[in-house]
C-alpha cells in the first residue's frame, strides 16, 4: 500500500514497480497460509490486491465463502484484525461479483456471535477466546471485555454501523444492526471516565476493574474517537458524534509525556496519532486537531532521526510510518485507511495504480 500511494503522489514508475513486486511476494506467501483473516491472512492480501491493482484476486471468494460458512467455534474471535468483524469489513470493501453473498454470510455470522455468551456484556471475551497474556492479566476463568479498536468493541462498533446502512442487506437486517450498534455504543460509553487522562481503558474484567491504556490507534482514546466518528456518520447519531469529539479533544490535549507513547509505529506510536488527528482535523476543521497532528508529526520526525533501523510492515513498521507522513503532507485523500476504520468503507475504496 505504501508504494502504491507513493506512486499516486509522485507518478514515478519505480514506485509502481515496487508496489507490484511486494504484492507478488504477498501472493507467494498467501499460498502457504491457512489464515483467512483481514490482518495477516488471505482476506487482507486479496483486498490489498484489489485496492492496489483494481482486480479481484481470482478464486479467493470461493475459498472465503466455503470457510466462513462453516459453523463458528467457541474459540473463534470476533475482532477486526483476526476475526468476524474483519471478515465483514473485507466484504464491505470488496468489489467482487460475489459481494452480496460475502456481505450476507459475514454479517449473519457477526450477528450470531453477538448472541453467543448470554448473561455477559455484548462482545465479552470468554476464557476460551482469551490469549494466554489476557488469561494471566484476568485470572479466574471469567474472561474480559476488550474495549480497543484492534481486538475489541471499538473496532466491532463501526462495522456494525456500516452494516446498518448496507444496501445489500434487507430492511430487517439493517434495523438489527442499527439496534446492535446503538446497544454496543451505550455499553462502551458506560466505561468512559471523563475525569481520567485516558477516558477509555483497554479492557475491563468481570467486576469492572480496568487496565489503563496509552494513547494509540490499537487501544485508547485516539482510536476510540476515530471509530466513534465513523459510527456517528454511518448512523447519523448526534449523541455518538458528541462522544467522539469529546473523546478526541481529551486525546488531543494529552502531552507526549502523559500519553505513554514510546515508539513511532502506526499501531501504538506517533505515526498512528499523526494520522488519526489529521483525519479528525479534515472532518471537523477544529484547529485543536491540526495542532495535535503537527505536534505528533514533530515527535515522529525526531524519532525517525534517532532510529537506526525500521522494521518492515504496516502496523509496526516503515510502511505505516510512510503512509502516515504521506497522508499528512499531500492533498490526496488517504482512503486506504478504511482498512484501519479511520474512514468509512465503500466498495473499491483506496488505491488503483
Amino acid at each position: 500500500m505504501f508504494f502504491a500511494f507513493l506512486h499516486r503522489v509522485t507518478g514515478k514508475q519505480e514506485h509502481s514497480d515496487s508496489a507490484m513486486r511486494f504484492l507478488e511476494l504477498a501472493h507467494d506467501r498467501a499460498l502457504t497460509r491457512s489464515r483467512l483473516n483481514l490482518y495477516g491472512g488471505l482476506a487482507g492480501i486479496a483486498l490489498i490486491t484489489e485496492l492496489v491493482t483494481g482486480e479481484v484476486l481470482t478464486g479467493v471468494e470461493d475459498l472465503l465463502l466455503e470457510r466462513w460458512a462453516s459453523p463458528a467455534t467457541v474459540t473463534e474471535v470476533r475482532d477486526v484484525m483476526h476475526g468476524s468483524a474483519g471478515n465483514a469489513l473485507y466484504s464491505l470493501c470488496t468489489r467482487s461479483d460475489r459481494r452480496s453473498e460475502l456481505v450476507a454470510l459475514t454479517s449473519e455470522r457477526l450477528l450470531k456471535m453477538a448472541e453467543d455468551d448470554p448473561g455477559r456484556p455484548l462482545w465479552w471475551t470468554s476464557p476460551a477466546r482469551q490469549t494466554k497474556t489476557r488469561q494471566l492479566e484476568f485470572p479466574g476463568g471469567h474472561g474480559h471485555l476488550d474495549l480497543g479498536v484492534a481486538h475489541g468493541v471499538s473496532g466491532i462498533l463501526p462495522v456494525l454501523a456500516m452494516l446498518a446502512n448496507e444496501p445489500m442487506l434487507d430492511a430487517d437486517s439493517r434495523a438489527r444492526f442499527k439496534g446492535l450498534a446503538r446497544a454496543t455504543f451505550d455499553q462502551l460509553r458506560t466505561y468512559s471516565r471523563p475525569s481520567n487522562p485516558g477516558r477509555y481503558p483497554s479492557c475491563v474484567n468481570i467486576s469492572g476493574a480496568h487496565s489503563d491504556s496509552r494513547l494509540a490507534w490499537c487501544y485508547g482514546d485516539a482510536g476510540v474517537a476515530a471509530t466513534l466518528h465513523i459510527t456517528a456518520t454511518a448512523l447519523g447519531d448526534p449523541e455518538v458524534k458528541d462522544e467522539a469529539y469529546a473523546t478526541a479533544r481529551a486525546a488531543a490535549a494529552r502531552t507526549q509525556d502523559s500519553s505513554g507513547v514510546e515508539d513511532l509505529s502506526f499501531c501504538h506510536g506517533s505515526a498512528g496519532l499523526l494520522h488519526l488527528f489529521g483525519r479528525l482535523y479534515s472532518t471537523s476543521a477544529d484547529d485543536l486537531f491540526r495542532r495535535a497532528a503537527r505536534s505528533w508529526a514533530d515527535v515522529l520526525i525526531q524519532q525517525l532521526r534517532e532510529t537506526a533501523d525500521l522494521q518492515q510492515g504496516f502496523l509496526l513498521g516503515a510502511a505505516g510510518v510512510g503512509l502516515s507522513l504521506l497522508g499528512a503532507s499531500t492533498t490526496i485523500e488517504p482512503k486506504w485507511d478504511a482498512l484501519t476504520l479511520c474512514s468509512r468503507a465503500t466498495p473499491g475504496v483506496g488505491l488503483v495504480i
